[in-house]
């Protein structure tokens, strides 16, 4: 039982948020978040994933509010927004462990 009253709009909402974590490539961006923050280079590196993807991927993490990016020089350094989406994908790992 949720503490949460849901409207219609909110399952919308809730929908478009699950789905950020239904792409292989998203996944691993915010997987390597959960170790600090990384940039684009660094994620690329640690994915074996081409730059123009990750920045791709980055770009839709950031308009869902799952990654957020500081500017310093030329290079943006990239982080979990909050520390609900570590939760997220903890829990969702101990429960696919689980099974």
């Amino acid at each position: 039982m949720t503490k949460f009253e849901i409207k219609d709009e909110d399952y919308f909402e809730l929908a478009d948020f699950f789905s950020a974590f239904s792409d292989s490539t998203r996944l691993k961006i915010l997987v390597n978040l959960l170790k600090g923050e990384k940039t684009v280079t660094e994620i690329c590196n640690l994915t074996g994933i081409s730059q123009s993807a990750i920045s791709h991927q980055l770009t839709k993490l950031r308009i869902m509010k799952l990654v957020k990016g500081t500017k310093s020089g030329k290079f943006t350094y990239y982080t979990l927004d909050d520390e609900h989406i570590e939760t997220i994908i903890n829990y969702s790992l101990a429960h696919i462990m689980e099974l």
